[in-house]
């Protein structure tokens, strides 16, 4: 977080962007499923020669190729659906958004989000079947803020269920997060993603990093995260009785968007939630995980092997056999992959060291200077080291970075604008979340 502390509002959607950047350097497992392994797949006879068609591949790197890589990343690096929690498709339509902060319906009538966002009886809260068109509005008819703790409680004036089929609460967490450090757990919300755009439902499994307090944090490892908008959103976990659960609401974080983001506990405050609410609704029967528990289509590495689910079936590759790769991350949008060996240490999408792009291409490790060509080495839209024009933001929005001691941003135009801090004899840090990085 540098040396700037970051207030509680972090991730209220700024109403005032517009007037930033408007001068040109200047800035206002169950066991049973099927698994697909050397010696007990099923023999096959597709080209009707009468042999076994597992014999005639002969490598199981052929006959187990390997995952295939999303063409779109979808929070910040985050997916159109979660990849850890189980929830419906009724439960995916509870997280909603008041258009400046996200919150969750926690019953038909009353939603759960954070006390910093300010909610009151002017706004509305919409859901939505599709992630980008949060359609189905109800207008906000009470609004109950906690003394102490970033929380509110709000109902509306309809019923979730009624006025969008099928939409199911997500039910608050009843026991407490004491001792739940190191375990996964999944946010969601409309907030800013990593192409600047925002207003479209995304999750983000994440570890739990930190239980102190009254809150929860959870750390996105420079991978991916909440962000601006996200406010109020929700922290989910899974019970010990299997059921999906709503463990707090983004209170602030970390303002790069890809680091640690702190949720307020509602187990810190459940007499006083109940107190609104009344009665928990009945927790939703999860559905049948993917491949019976044992693998999800995101993957994993069991040591250098690839395991996957693809079309009901657990896929196993093992990439130090199959060419010397190894198994590692591809990028958060495809999951785990086999890579090659001389890319292992290279970061999901590449990286940029100076003006030289570094990335891993036709399986193998490629570098190439931008600068070559007039270009500069930044990640782009969707979050991949790529040579830029000088002028193209890339991933970078309104509220920039610190380069050294060099503050780079998008202005409202569109155009990449950098100032060189020590040329003024002051230093780059984040300033607040209206002015983002620049020089002070």
């Amino acid at each position: 977080m540098g040396s700037s502390t970051v207030a509680r509002s972090l991730f209220v959607l700024i109403a005032s962007v517009a007037v930033v950047g408007a001068c040109t350097n200047e800035r206002l497992r169950p066991s049973g499923a099927d698994r697909v392994t050397p010696g007990d797949r099923p023999p096959r006879d597709d080209d009707g020669d009468g042999n076994d068609d597992d014999d005639d591949d002969e490598d199981l790197c052929t006959a187990t190729p390997n995952k295939a890589r999303r063409q779109h990343a979808f929070v910040y690096y985050g997916t159109a659906r979660p990849t850890y929690v189980p929830l419906t498709d009724g439960q995916i339509q509870a997280v909603g958004t008041f258009h400046s902060c996200s919150g969750t319906f926690i019953t038909d009538q009353w939603v759960l989000t954070a006390d910093h966002c300010g909610v009151t009886t002017n706004d509305e809260f919409c859901i939505g079947v599709q992630p980008g068109n949060p359609n189905v509005c109800f207008d906000v008819a009470e609004v109950h803020s906690h003394p102490q703790g970033d929380l509110t409680v709000v109902r509306v004036d309809g019923s979730a269920s009624a006025e969008l089929s099928g939409t199911q609460p997500i039910p608050i967490f009843l026991d407490s997060l004491a001792g739940f450090e190191g375990r996964t757990a999944e946010a969601a919300g409309y907030g800013q993603q990593e192409d600047g755009g925002y207003g479209e439902r995304e999750f983000s499994a994440e570890p739990i990093a930190d239980v102190a307090g009254d809150e929860v944090t959870i750390d996105g490892q420079g991978t991916r995260g909440v962000c601006f908008g996200d406010s109020g959103g929700p922290v989910m976990v899974i019970a010990d009785d299997g059921t999906v659960r709503v463990a707090g609401a983004l209170s602030w974080g970390d303002p790069d968007c890809l680091g640690r983001d702190r949720y307020t506990r509602v187990d810190s405050y459940r007499d006083w939630v109940l107190s609104f609410i009344g009665e928990v609704p009945d927790p939703v029967e999860p559905p049948a995980p993917e491949c019976g528990g044992a693998a999800s289509a995101f993957g994993r590495c069991d040591g250098e092997t690839l395991v996957w689910c693809a079309e009901g079936v657990v896929v196993e590759r093992p990439c130090d056999t199959c060419g010397g790769d190894t198994c590692g991350l591809l990028d958060t949008a495809s999951g785990f992959a086999c890579l090659d060996a001389s890319c292992a240490d290279l970061p999901a999408g590449g990286q940029c060291t100076g003006t030289v792009l570094t990335s891993c291409a036709g399986g193998s490790r490629v570098s190439a200077d931008c600068a070559a060509s007039g270009d500069i080495c930044d990640l782009n839209a969707d979050g991949a080291a790529s040579c830029l024009a000088p002028t193209d933001c890339g991933s970078l929005d309104y509220l920039g970075r610190c380069d050294g001691e060099t503050a780079v941003w998008c202005n409202e135009q569109g155009q990449r604008q950098s100032l060189d801090c020590a040329t003024r004899g002051e230093s780059c840090e984040y300033i607040d979340d209206q002015y983002g990085w620049y020089c002070r």
